[in-house]
């Protein structure tokens, strides 16, 4: 689940980049190979909790059980994937999350789905104007 998460994040980041005009294949830390968002790579450590607070939620909550995934062989590995209802659950509650609300440094509150858009007007002001690169801090 937590790759899931992280995969939907990424998705989601590298198209606000793109939208915002930056070229997603040319990172700081990470090289963009083939359609790799290098860029939204470097970015992504500031959503990581995203993905961990939907996944842990989920399971602590039982709206994810061990039925909802299916253990599958692709060539020489196996893997997990979530199925059905599961997957309609975790999509749910990711759609949820990222509407929300959240307060972060300042008392101020925007939704995750803004945060993505400050996290790329926040680095398009770095590397325009020299400002220090600073990530948002959640209360």
């Amino acid at each position: 689940m937590l790759s899931f998460g992280y995969t939907l994040l990424y998705n989601r980041l590298a198209a606000v980049l793109r939208d915002k005009g930056f070229s997603v294949r040319t990172g700081f830390f990470y090289k963009g190979r083939g359609t790799h968002a290098a860029l939204a790579s470097d970015l992504m450590e500031e959503l990581r909790h995203i993905a961990e607070r939907i996944a842990l939620s989920l399971i602590h909550l039982g709206e994810i059980k061990e039925r909802d995934f299916s253990i599958e062989k692709r060539q020489k590995t196996n893997f997990c994937r979530l199925m059905g209802d599961g997957f309609r659950k975790y999509i749910h509650r990711f759609e949820v999350t990222m509407a929300a609300q959240f307060s972060y440094h300042g008392g101020s509150k925007m939704s995750c789905n803004r945060y993505l858009d400050e996290i790329a007007d926040n680095l398009k002001r770095t590397l325009k104007l020299g400002i220090p690169y600073k990530p948002l801090k959640i209360d």
